[in-house]
């Protein structure tokens, strides 16, 4: 049985792998792989990986590559993380278009986990998002030279990233609009012809193993 490669930006995907390795009836290679500067359709498509987990707006209908197979796995609610004499910090619930006029941090190439996302749902709501280029050289120099203003959207899985979980001068609010949130798909290629596969998205897809 071929590799099997995932390509995911999902914490606990290390931890379904554990679980699914000792019930695969069929052997397989796992190698995971966090490719935030390539879309999981494009890895898909280029071969480099075998399943992919990326972040859609919710409610909104994906884009799995040709020759593949998608399936929702979770929702979550965005959430945002900002220094604590930030204006944003002194609110305890946000609203979407708090975000108006905000630079939101992403790398240098302007490339941030949830763009897509975060744009459409602004978009939804009459503005664009504002994003603001970060060159994260390490963990430590996260926000570092970022101005005062700058925010950090993520979902509630990365709270436990070092980079946000160390910091005690950020602080955490979340969005007050349940529709501003994101569903994690998985698209899976190739499933048809590759058995472990086959099982590895009928484990994910198992509401118990969630």
């Amino acid at each position: 049985m071929g590799p099997l490669h995932l390509l995911g930006r999902y914490a606990r995907v290390g931890a379904h792998h554990a679980a699914f390795s000792k019930e695969c009836s069929v052997p397989f290679h796992f190698t995971l792989r966090n490719e935030a500067y390539k879309t999981p359709g494009e890895s898909l498509a280029e071969g480099l990986v075998d399943v992919a987990i990326g972040y859609h707006p919710f409610g909104a209908e994906g884009e799995a590559p040709q020759g593949s197979i998608e399936f929702d796995l979770m929702e979550e609610p965005l959430v945002l993380w900002c220094k604590k004499e930030h204006p944003l910090a002194r609110k305890e619930q946000l609203l979407p278009e708090d975000l108006k006029g905000v630079p939101i941090m992403c790398s240098m190439e302007l490339a941030h986990p949830l763009a897509p996302a975060i744009t459409k749902m602004c978009a939804q709501r009459g503005f664009k998002p504002r994003f603001y280029r970060f060159n994260p050289t390490s963990q430590a120099s996260f926000f570092f030279d970022a101005p005062a203003e700058c925010v950090y959207v993520f979902t509630p899985e990365l709270r436990n990233d070092e980079r946000i979980r160390l910091r005690d001068d950020m602080v955490l609010r979340h969005f007050d609009d349940k529709t501003f949130a994101v569903r994690c798909c998985v698209a899976v290629r190739n499933v048809e012809t590759n058995e472990a596969l086959s099982q590895f998205r009928a484990f994910l897809a198992d509401d118990e193993n969630r």
